[in-house]
């Protein structure tokens, strides 16, 4: 569902949130979310502050580089900035602007300004402009 391997985190990130999110639907006296910020959040920012970081969106220009981009990065700042997205725009543009990407995405490769678009459509707000604040820098 990726264009090449540059947008990984989209499916790893999105993964990674939706666990949390099923967890809080079917059990909110678990308190999901307080956990999260220990093992998720805490987890990115950590590896996020050390040189060895990475963008989440990484240009792939060799087979050989894509093992390295299945890391905390891809999966925890990846969940993170999808939660932040989510708790901006509030859960019904979410939901709607998901649901309008992945009607429209459906069997096919997608990148992270496709996601981006749809968000800003329902939200009337600059999600390219936050989401590459995040994506695109370490």
């Amino acid at each position: 569902i990726t264009d090449w391997w540059t947008d990984l985190w989209l499916n790893e990130g999105f993964a990674r949130w939706i666990q949390y999110l099923a967890v809080d639907k079917c059990y909110p006296e678990f308190d999901i979310w307080t956990q999260y910020v220990a093992d998720v959040f805490a987890l990115f920012l950590i590896s996020d502050a050390l040189k060895s970081s990475h963008p989440i969106e990484v240009p792939i220009g060799h087979p050989d580089e894509i093992e390295e981009i299945f890391d905390v990065i891809s999966y925890a700042k990846g969940a993170s900035v999808i939660r932040m997205l989510h708790d901006y725009i509030g859960n019904d543009a979410f939901r709607q602007g998901l649901h309008n990407y992945l009607i429209e995405y459906s069997y096919k490769n997608t990148i992270t300004e496709n996601l981006a678009s749809h968000l800003t459509k329902v939200s009337n707000k600059p999600i390219n402009e936050i989401m590459s604040s995040w994506t695109l820098q370490m």
